[in-house]
């Protein structure tokens, strides 16, 4: 395997450490808490929140990435940004990779900053193929620039950009195929994409799902929505604010009946509950995903 290849790990539950329960996670895991260490086996990271500090948090930092695996999941690679790829932003998120022995780095498939200024949010690109070419060009950079393989994530969007000639699955597909990049399946993002775009959520996620590159699978997000009411029909936000819904739980399914999901991370970011709240619904999560699948046609129907 080359060095920046996808690596075909099963690392199994994680979650996504946040500072809230940062403490309390690594003391429970420093004094080895079965009701942690028996419902979990690897956490992610947002590096932004942990380049270049010290202190109590590093602390902790440290004592959980001598006990468990560890991912980076970045928001401000910005990789389909016209601007240059910030350099000493990539070298401090590679520092702290090689310090914690992260597995692999992942980041999305958009854009998050304009002439310099970096933006809170991640902002969709027309699904064409000159938007594929800048994308591949930079990943390859950055893959050069990491010794550790990095992966892709697929982004809710709530506006179609001007100029698109594909879908989103087949760009994706365009993208991580020519790149050679690793794979991350939000399968949330998938539902809300298909949701708010789609008079057919459910059969569109299913064609989502025969269409990306499974093969590069590397690692699958999921996590809850909320629904925004307004004129016409309601859309779906990705708001990583509330447990995962059914809909959700089906197309994980579908989506362990077509590859086998080995590596589920559970993101929540807002209304956060306890550490052990979210413990519970990832080995929940973990369980029923391989679980027998309801009637394609009478869930459909039904949601």
């Amino acid at each position: 395997m080359k060095i920046g290849e996808p690596k075909n790990v099963a690392l199994g539950r994680g979650i996504s450490l946040r500072r809230s329960f940062l403490t309390e996670f690594a003391d429970r895991l420093v004094h080895e808490d079965m009701s942690l260490c028996s419902r979990l086996d690897w956490v992610e990271l947002v590096p932004e929140n942990y380049i270049e500090r010290g202190g109590s948090i590093r602390c902790c930092l440290r004592s959980i990435c001598e006990r468990l695996p560890v991912v980076l999941h970045s928001t401000c690679f910005s990789v389909g940004s016209v601007d240059p790829l910030d350099w000493k932003f990539l070298a401090k998120v590679r520092t702290l990779a090689k310090e914690i022995g992260a597995l692999w780095v992942t980041d999305h498939i958009s854009y998050s900053s304009y002439n310099g200024i970096q933006f809170l949010d991640l902002l969709p690109l027309p699904f064409n193929e000159k938007a594929v070419q800048h994308v591949v060009g930079r990943v390859k950079q950055i893959q050069d620039f990491f010794e550790i393989p990095f992966g892709l994530e697929n982004p809710s969007y709530y506006a179609k950009m001007p100029g698109s000639d594909m879908t989103e699955p087949e760009f994706i597909k365009e993208i991580v195929s020519r790149s050679q990049c690793g794979l991350l399946l939000d399968v949330n993002n998938i539902y809300v994409n298909c949701f708010n775009h789609s008079e057919t959520p459910l059969q569109d996620a299913l064609e989502y799902l025969d269409i990306v590159p499974l093969d590069r699978l590397m690692e699958v997000h999921i996590a809850g929505h909320t629904t925004l009411p307004g004129a016409g029909q309601s859309k779906l936000l990705d708001n990583h604010g509330a447990p995962v819904s059914p809909p959700v739980q089906w197309i994980l399914r579908q989506l362990h009946q077509r590859k086998g999901v080995s590596t589920l991370l559970l993101e929540r970011e807002q209304n956060v509950p306890t550490l052990d709240e979210i413990l519970e619904e990832v080995s929940e999560l973990w369980a029923m995903r391989s679980t027998p699948l309801n009637p394609p046609q009478v869930m459909i129907q039904a949601l």
